[in-house]
């Protein structure tokens, strides 16, 4: 918008100087009075339609200042959508953290209960080789057991046949002689040690039996136990591992909508940074109108103020209208040229650019007399954008040979003269310097003819075919 309002006004401004000033060199030295006024009519009627457009242009500026409003009011709403996004991605977050605990847990409890039915299991094989073992032994027992009670029931068999008992003292003192005494002795002893060895065996063997066929009880008992605990385990462990899987899916999901989350919050950012740019750029344009209404109301209101003194000039010396001046310019300071007018690599330079190494603050003079009608000062190096770039500047306007002029003196580093000031040629207006939009010090001097400054600097001369040698 402010592309389209700019060169609008500047072409109003340019139009106010064609009516202020005529170009062509048969104008009369001497205005009259009456030409004066007429101008001074034109110009502000001029002023009257600048005016209207700049009342046109504030309401297009309270437009754009709603719409800044409506925009703040949109990134209020981006920033709340963005907080509450964040939220929700914390809240994701912190559900996948607990889903993976749940995964750890279960597969942990998976590993203990899997480790458990081994050791179950191989607890399961030892009791059984120990009963396979113990089984063997009953069997053997039991066979040493049968054979002795068939050993005793046939000696009760041969007690019976002897009337029933057997007197080892009968069969010692039967003895003949010492010799078979000795040996019936040691026969009977003999005897007597082996049936009570087979009782002892038999006695053993019978407990050893019972006591066998309880730990196999008890070891089968125990097996089976355990074989009911190894698969409920199997059973838990297989419910676990489909439940692990649930979960997996469940935390495959759940990443997924935090990548969808964190994608729809990285756009939501996206779109505030646009919005902030947009706004931004809203507020350079409404800075751009609010600048550009300033500069063209100044700029009238000096033209304005301009004829108003020439006309109190003329009436008070009818003889002589001009703003003064010897009808030519001079150099507006010492030293020597370091840019031309517009070169092939600048041709937006609308004026030359002179510098004096040996002193950085050389003097400026007025290149010719005339009038103060805007001054910019209070700029500092390094600020660029200071005075549109100018820095530190002076314009002023004259009246030569009956042809309007106007004459800039940029990037100053002070400023000795105010608006309104009636300057003479060769009158120190200020030093040279380094403020606004430079690179090192130096005096950028332009010339306007025929017409005022303006943006689009329309009017600009070079300065060389116009100062005095």
């Amino acid at each position: 918008m402010t592309k389209k309002v700019i060169p609008f006004l500047t072409l109003i401004v340019v139009i106010v100087g064609a009516l202020m000033y005529s170009d062509s060199d048969s104008v009369q030295a001497n205005q009259s009075v009456e030409d004066i006024e007429k101008e001074l009519d034109e110009v502000q009627q001029e002023r009257e339609n600048v005016s209207s457009e700049i009342d046109s242009l504030q309401e297009q500026i309270r437009e754009l200042e709603s719409q800044q409003d409506e925009t703040e009011a949109e990134l209020d709403r981006i920033e709340n959508e963005i907080e509450q996004a964040e939220l929700e991605v914390r809240q994701k977050e912190l559900d996948i953290e607990e889903t993976e605990t749940e995964i750890y847990l279960l597969e942990a409890e998976i590993q203990e209960l899997e480790n458990e039915i081994q050791e179950l299991e191989a607890e399961i094989d030892e009791l059984e080789e120990e009963i396979s073992e113990l089984e063997e032994e009953i069997t053997e027992t039991e066979f040493r057991i049968n054979q002795r009670e068939a050993v005793l029931i046939d000696r009760l068999r041969t007690l019976q046949r002897n009337g029933g008992s057997v007197s080892y003292m009968e069969v010692v003192l039967g003895s003949s002689d010492f010799g078979d005494f000795v040996s019936r002795a040691a026969a009977v002893s003999k005897v007597m040690d082996q049936d009570q060895s087979i009782i002892n065996q038999h006695f053993d063997d019978k407990q050893f039996l019972e006591e066998a066929k309880d730990t196999v009880e008890e070891n089968k008992e125990q097996v089976e136990e355990s074989k009911q605990t190894v698969e409920g385990n199997k059973e838990t462990v297989e419910a676990n591992k489909a439940n692990l899987e649930d979960k997996r899916q469940t935390l495959v999901a759940q990443k997924g909508e935090l990548d969808q989350l964190i994608a729809g919050l990285d756009e939501r950012k996206q779109e505030e940074q646009v919005v902030l740019s947009n706004l931004q750029d809203d507020q350079e344009e409404l800075e751009d109108y609010q600048v550009s209404l300033s500069e063209e109301q100044e700029i009238l209101e000096s033209r304005e103020q301009s004829l108003e003194n020439q006309k109190q000039e003329a009436q008070s010396n009818p003889a002589n209208t001009q703003a003064g001046g010897s009808g030519q310019f001079i150099a507006p300071m010492s030293g020597y040229l370091t840019s031309p007018f517009k070169p092939p690599h600048r041709p937006g330079h609308a004026g030359v650019d002179m510098g004096n190494r040996d002193n950085p603050t050389t003097p400026v003079y007025a290149a010719a007399t005339g009038e103060v009608y805007r001054v910019v000062s209070g700029c500092v190096v390094g600020n660029s954008g200071c005075g549109g770039g100018y820095g530190n500047v002076v314009y002023m306007t004259h009246y030569i040979d009956g042809v309007a002029y106007d004459t800039v003196y940029a990037h100053l580093s002070s400023v000795h003269v105010s608006v309104g000031d009636t300057v003479q040629q060769g009158q120190q207006i200020g030093n040279m310097g380094n403020t606004g939009s430079s690179t090192g010090p130096h005096l950028h001097f332009e010339i306007h003819r025929g017409g005022s400054w303006n943006n689009a600097k329309s009017n600009a001369v070079d300065p060389l075919n116009y100062i005095n040698p």
